[in-house]
């Protein structure tokens, strides 16, 4: 699981909630219906070392 520390989590000026977490080459992950950005967890652990990850 990505370390909370390593995550931001925020909300755009629209009140959508997003993660962001890493560095690198920019990677934007949209959820499906009736689902949220944490569903992503388990991928930004995965890649948060090569990638800036962005989940909302």
């Amino acid at each position: 699981m990505a370390d909370a520390a390593a995550l931001a989590l925020g909300k755009a000026p629209d009140a959508t909630g997003f993660i962001r977490a890493g560095s690198g080459a920019p990677v934007l992950l949209i959820h499906g219906v009736g689902m949220g950005a944490a569903i992503w967890r388990p991928q930004i652990a995965l890649m948060q070392d090569r990638f800036d990850l962005i989940a909302i």
